[in-house]
């Protein structure tokens, strides 16, 4: 495979990550990696992007 291919592939492979709203376990597990469930636990995290748990946090 050459470099472009590789590249488009690997950006069509991210594309279709960032987009599955499905399931985005199987769609990793589709793209060839492996999830470790325990480092990767969604059932135990509690994490957000702010400390309201908003995209827009007053807060820097």
């Amino acid at each position: 495979m050459d470099r472009d291919t590789a590249e488009r592939t690997f950006g069509q492979t991210i594309a279709y990550l960032v987009t599955s709203t499905e399931r985005p376990d199987q769609a990793i597990r589709d793209a060839g990696f492996v999830i470790d469930r325990e480092l990767w636990n969604a059932k135990a995290a509690d994490c957000h992007q702010c400390h309201a748990c908003c995209s827009d946090s007053p807060v820097a």
